[in-house]
């Protein structure tokens, strides 16, 4: 199999901050993939509509109505994605194989839980792939957890499967960290893979910048307000015992626990300096993600690659290299995937692997019995119709 793929992958992740949009090439050898990204984008989402998505994950009046309108309308705006990074680099839809889109997560319940006198779980992500299709002329591979949670599994994480290829490179054992609004690590050592939300990544601090600017920016740049803050000690003790930080493995999370609920379960002292608080929130993340690593990995991985925003806080970063001396800590960028567009990656190579059907999912992530296929494919008028 050494035919050579051109796929799309799009990422709306929780910090609802825009649209990772990834043009990749991919090619197998000997059954492995090779991906080289040819040119990525975060294409911004406008005001009224990040608003809108952030109010249905809180829940509002009408909710039916609008996520109905919320679904159709996102998947337009990813369309318009597609179509604008194909204009930018001179490729045409019809060289494209696929596109793998995540989609928004407006929900997701992986552990099961009682309902309707039965046990289930259940995720919501929204985006309608068929626009996308149609948009773009490109068929489209969307709406990947459920076919997991269909097999027992948790219906994340997935781009472990990705990261278990990477660690190839890698002597010993090592671990990719996405600090993205949630922190997710997959710790690869030998042939077994553990993966899981270590808690919260930008979530907190990109909350607090909003509430902070009335809504004119959404999150610290390069963590440069943060920076200019110190640690309040009393208010990072309170935090780091939430009770998510003490679940063992396999666990998922997201604004449901680390969204407006966080500052209701947690409120604020109003006397607090801003920039100290913000502060304290990085450094939170820092200690989540080293004291996850203690509490659950088997031993400490020698390698530790870091993806997503949080890469590009200076203290999330020394705080995880404080917390964690005995690690190489290094940038995904270094490790030949951008930092903030892995995930871009993760969903081109998932939307091919559907195509030539080839499971995606890695059990021993999820909980899932067994590998499955993943997604659900929406494909374009033919041509000339």
């Amino acid at each position: 199999m050494n035919k050579e793929y051109i796929c799309v992958g799009i990422m709306s992740g929780t910090s609802v901050d825009g649209v990772d949009t990834g043009l990749f090439k991919i090619q197998f050898r000997q059954g492995i993939p090779n991906i080289k990204m040819i040119h990525a984008e975060t294409y911004p989402i406008d005001k009224p509509l990040r608003d809108e998505i952030i109010l249905q994950m809180a829940g509002v009046k009408n909710a039916l109505h609008r996520l109905t309108l919320l679904n159709m309308r996102l998947g337009e705006l990813y369309g318009d994605c597609v179509n604008r990074l194909l204009v930018q680099t001179g490729i045409k839809a019809a060289d494209v194989t696929v596109i793998g889109s995540h989609g928004q997560t407006m929900f997701h319940i992986g552990k099961k839980e009682e309902f309707c006198s039965q046990n289930v779980n259940g995720t919501l992500q929204i985006g309608e792939g068929s626009i996308i299709a149609q948009r773009t002329a490109i068929p489209t591979v969307s709406d990947f957890r459920p076919a997991d949670m269909a097999a027992g599994g948790e219906g994340a994480p997935f781009v472990p499967f990705l990261d278990r290829i990477l660690a190839d490179k890698y002597e010993g054992t090592s671990a990719f960290q996405n600090i993205g609004g949630i922190g997710n690590v997959s710790f690869v050592s030998n042939d077994s893979i553990l993966a899981f939300d270590t808690g919260p990544g930008n979530m907190i601090l990109d909350q607090l910048v909003e509430h902070h600017s009335n809504g004119e920016k959404h999150y610290d740049k390069d963590g440069e307000i943060a920076l200019t803050g110190t640690v309040i000690p009393s208010l990072l003790e309170e935090w780091m015992n939430h009770p998510y930080l003490r679940e063992s493995p396999p666990k998922t999370t997201g604004r449901e626990l680390f969204g407006t609920r966080f500052f209701e379960d947690y409120p604020l002292d109003n006397s607090l300096d801003f920039k100290d608080v913000l502060h304290t929130a990085a450094v939170f993340t820092g200690k989540t993600i080293a004291g996850s690593y203690r509490s659950y990995l088997s031993e400490l991985p020698g390698t530790v690659v870091v993806s997503g925003g949080g890469v590009h806080n200076p203290i999330i970063m020394s705080t995880l290299r404080a917390e964690l001396p005995e690690c190489k800590i290094i940038s995904g960028d270094d490790d030949g995937i951008s930092s903030d567009f892995k995930e871009a990656a993760a969903f081109a190579l998932l939307g091919l692997y559907y195509m030539l059907d080839i499971p995606g999912n890695e059990p021993q992530a999820t909980g899932a019995a067994s590998p499955v296929i993943l997604g659900k494919l929406s494909k374009p008028l033919p041509a000339g119709l």
